[in-house]
């Protein structure tokens, strides 16, 4: 033990105070990333089922903290460059690949508006057809208000 001390201490170790002895000991045993093995499970992190764009990116960011990928521009194009091809939602993911100069910035607000809106629209009433795959290229959802139907009574008073 004393030998360690030594050689962790340098060749001052004898006027070193136990708290500076515990701090080197700490920094010499500290366990550190090895940073292609977490860079290799940065790269295969995907957006799971039930989690926004947000949530990933959150999750993404912890990750590529600890794989060292540089100054924050850096790491948010590696973490948009991460995101887009493994994002569950196609809708989203084709309205980020439309946009030009895309910033992970831009990405995260058009993913907030998309998630929102689909969350929200279902409860706006109304209902949902499917347009015929015939009818448009792509079949879409389609949301109509309920139809109004007046009697004639209700026509006369409008008159």
């Amino acid at each position: 033990m004393q030998t360690l001390f030594y050689a962790i201490g340098g060749p001052n170790a004898d006027e070193k105070t136990f708290d500076e002895t515990i701090i080197l000991f700490d920094a010499k045993f500290e366990r550190k990333p090895n940073l292609l093995c977490e860079r290799s499970l940065f790269s295969v992190m995907r957006q799971q089922k039930e989690e926004s764009f947000a949530q990933s990116d959150l999750r993404l960011r912890e990750k590529a903290d600890v794989c060292e990928f540089g100054d924050a521009d850096r790491v948010d194009r590696v973490i948009l460059d991460q995101l887009v091809p493994n994002l569950c939602n196609l809708e989203l993911k084709y309205k980020i690949l439309e946009t030009e100069d895309l910033s992970l910035e831009t990405a995260l607000a058009e993913a907030q508006l998309i998630e929102t809106l689909r969350t929200q629209v279902p409860h706006m009433g109304g209902k949902q057809q499917t347009v015929d795959k015939h009818d448009a290229p792509n079949s879409v959802n389609v949301f109509r208000a309920p139809s109004v139907r007046m009697h004639r009574e209700d026509v006369r008073l409008l008159t």
